[in-house]
């Protein structure tokens, strides 16, 4: 059990390229995302329940690998990103028109 995560298990675990940060997924049915600095002491930066669609099962949050502030999360029927500004995550709004699928990874360009 992870308290500070409200969940009883992790669905994934992703380390900043610069590895000062962690970022941290649990699972259902709150599916908290947590961002951990982890550069000297561990502490947390950020936090937010992530609603999902219909139930959907999420599986990963990672990083940009070229800016850190940058988050993508997939899974099912979910491909959504995040900006983490001030403290928090804040959602990027997407224009692409993309048919619903099972993102199970996602690649960065």
């Amino acid at each position: 059990n992870h308290p500070e995560l409200e969940s009883k298990s992790i669905n994934h675990v992703a380390f900043s390229a610069d590895t000062k940060q962690c970022l941290t997924l649990g699972a259902d049915p709150d599916y908290m995302m947590t961002l951990w600095n982890v550069e000297k002491a561990v502490k947390i930066m950020a936090s937010l329940k992530l609603a999902s669609p219909n139930g959907a099962e999420l599986y990963k949050a990672d990083f940009c690998p070229n800016d850190p502030t940058v988050i993508c999360v997939t899974g099912f029927q979910v491909l959504r990103f995040f900006r983490v500004l001030e403290g928090g995550f804040r959602p990027v709004t997407l224009t692409i028109k993309r048919e619903p699928q099972d993102y199970t990874c996602q690649c960065w360009l």
